[in-house]
């Protein structure tokens, strides 16, 4: 039951990011569900974190809201 609380509490969130990075994490909070470039998050203050070799790690500070199909760009 509280699985269920949770999910049906989150928002999908789309990472578009170029050149597609090998790795993408939400660090701060619940780390969500992954469905290929969308995430699962609940609403809130997070850090998503992208890795690629050959490239500076990406750490950007984001907010969540509760709003649905938000998209994160960069």
């Amino acid at each position: 039951m509280a699985i269920a609380a949770v999910i049906f509490t989150s928002v999908p969130v789309q990472v578009e990011i170029s050149p597609e990075p090998e790795r993408v994490a939400f660090e701060g909070g619940w780390r969500g569900l992954r469905f290929g470039t969308s995430h699962l998050l609940r609403p809130g203050s997070y850090t998503l974190v992208a890795e690629r070799e050959g490239y500076a790690p990406l750490g950007l500070p984001v907010e969540i809201t509760t709003d649905r199909n938000q998209r994160l760009s960069s």
